[in-house]
Formats: C-alpha cells, sequence, structure tokens
C-alpha cells in the first residue's frame, strides 16, 4: 500500500533488520503488522524506536477486529473437563 503511494516501505523480521539509512531525514514512520505477528514483536519494533529518541508514539487503528476463531474440535476434546 505504501509503495503505491510513493512512500518507501520495507518488509522486516525484527527490528535487527532496520536500517539506519532508510530513516535519514524521515519524519514520521508507520508500522504494520499481520494478524499472525505476535504482539511482543511489534512492542520490540516500538521499544527500538523510543530508544532512539521517539518520543509520540500513537497506535491507530483502520479497522476494528472481533473475528475469533474456534480450536480444531480434537483439541477442544482434549481439554473438555472429564
Amino acid at each position: 500500500m505504501a509503495r503505491s503511494h510513493g512512500v518507501p516501505a520495507y518488509l522486516i523480521d525484527d527490528e535487527s533488520e532496520i536500517e539506519d539509512a532508510w530513516l535519514a531525514g524521515v519524519e514520521s514512520v508507520g508500522i504494520t503488522s499481520g494478524a499472525s505477528a505476535p504482539e511482543s514483536l511489534v512492542l520490540r519494533l516500538v521499544s527500538w524506536f523510543r530508544e532512539r529518541g521517539v518520543d509520540e508514539i500513537r497506535p491507530h487503528s483502520a479497522a476494528l477486529e472481533d473475528v475469533s476463531f474456534r480450536l480444531p474440535a480434537e483439541i477442544r476434546r482434549q481439554a473438555a473437563p472429564s
């Protein structure tokens, strides 16, 4: 989405892959993650920016996610009280 609007975008696995050159002259950064990304990974990325002096970090939600998934039947049976 960012690239389609002419904004540089980078796919990273964690904060260790961020290159300082990407941030030269940058005033704002958007961070997105997929549903399978652990919240702890996102928090580490936010911490990475805080450690470098970024004070203003604001969450933004474009959509309310209220989808839930049932466990597979075999796992539900195993977890059921006997």
